[in-house]
């Protein structure tokens, strides 16, 4: 019987013909852009830059785009018949507006954290990136855990897609907020 070989490497072990090059990375690619050539050039370690404004007005948007979406006019009036909630009584907002408020925070510093830790690994425009990471976000963690949730909670499907798809419009606009204000240096 011969020897197996798993790849031609020149670290195949000649004896028993298994690669050990499972072991070894392949060299790293040349830096993306100018301030990835500049920090791998110092051996700098990767500091991940938040702009806390851009955090703060993206923070402040998703009430601003929640206000929108839910009112009567637009589809508040779907919401409250399909999510049976009752506006009669006099009910007290503060606090959901300001656990919103705290969540809306870490969505957006999360999302600015993760496009720059994104941007800093691909390179490329900021804007699109932050973008694309808000899509990937939505997609992978909010989207995904509304329609399992409400799939198992019964709720109707008209529901979940509203609700999913403000969380599209309202993570797109955090994105843009966070794309077009990048960290000082940045970009």
């Amino acid at each position: 019987m011969g020897s197996l070989s798993i790849c031609d490497h020149e670290n195949t072990l000649a004896a028993g013909g298994i690669a050990e090059s499972w072991r070894t990375r392949p060299p790293r690619s040349p830096p993306i852009d100018s301030v990835q050539a500049r920090r791998a050039a110092e051996g700098a370690v990767m500091v991940i830059e938040v702009n806390y404004w851009a955090v703060v007005v993206a923070t402040l948007s998703t009430m601003v785009v929640g206000s929108i979406w839910y009112t009567p006019k637009v589809f508040g009036n779907y919401w409250m018949r399909v999510a049976k909630v009752d506006n009669t009584g006099d009910r007290n907002a503060v606090a959901p507006i300001l656990m919103t408020l705290v969540v809306s925070f870490i969505s957006a510093w999360v999302l600015a954290l993760a496009t720059q830790v994104a941007w800093e690994a691909l390179g490329g425009n900021y804007l699109v990136m932050a973008i694309t990471t808000g899509l990937m976000l939505w997609a992978g963690f909010t989207a995904a855990r509304f329609i399992t949730h409400d799939a198992f909670e019964g709720r109707p499907a008209g529901l979940t897609i509203l609700n999913i798809a403000h969380e599209l419009v309202t993570v797109l606009v955090m994105a843009l907020i966070i794309g077009v204000w990048p960290p000082a240096g940045t970009v």
